[in-house]
């Protein structure tokens, strides 16, 4: 679909013209007046929401008393900084796994020097914890976890409900068999 879009498009839009300005040094884009604005509006978004001190709404806030834009601007804007710089949520979890990878490896090896096994063997326990070493790598394991429990709500009471099994058992025909388990 974004082929489509791409394909009809004659010229580049502000984000792309921006995305070159930041990002493509062989072709020096020189942004018009505008295009100053809005990378400065989706430079200061960007800014809010990866200073972990404001939160997407009260950093669209911000911007719509910062720079006088509507909501459905400072939103615009929000996701323009998204897509130019990336979703900051997505990498947190990485990130945090690479730092703490990070601590574990120092203080083995400190472990290590101080021949201190135990600190070491407890060392070795979480960085397989962490990097998930002790799980299966079953893909539909990796579905399951992420599916959520069904929940069925009954709003009949149970007389209706044991009347309407009854009628469903009716409907369902005896089938003659043999059986066959004793035969050689």
């Amino acid at each position: 679909m974004k082929d489509k879009r791409l394909a009809k498009r004659k010229s580049d839009t502000h984000l792309d013209r921006i995305y070159k300005f930041y990002f493509e040094e062989k072709s020096r884009v020189e942004l018009s007046p505008h295009e100053i604005t809005l990378k400065t509006r989706w430079s200061n978004i960007w800014k809010l929401i990866t200073g972990k001190i404001l939160s997407e709404r009260n950093a669209v806030k911000m911007q719509m008393k910062e720079y006088g834009v509507s909501e459905k601007t400072a939103y615009a804007d929000l996701s323009n900084a998204k897509s130019l710089f990336g979703d900051p949520k997505e990498g947190e979890k990485e990130i945090k796994i690479a730092i703490a990878t990070e601590w574990i490896v120092k203080l083995l090896r400190k472990a290590e020097k101080a021949a201190d096994f135990k600190a070491a063997e407890k060392l070795i326990l979480r960085y397989t914890k962490l990097h998930r070493l002790d799980e299966d790598n079953n893909p539909l394991m990796e579905l399951l976890k992420k599916q959520r429990p069904a929940q069925i709500i009954f709003n009949a009471d149970p007389a209706t409900l044991e009347k309407q099994a009854a009628e469903l058992m009716a409907d369902i025909e005896d089938v003659d068999y043999e059986d066959m388990s004793d035969e050689d």
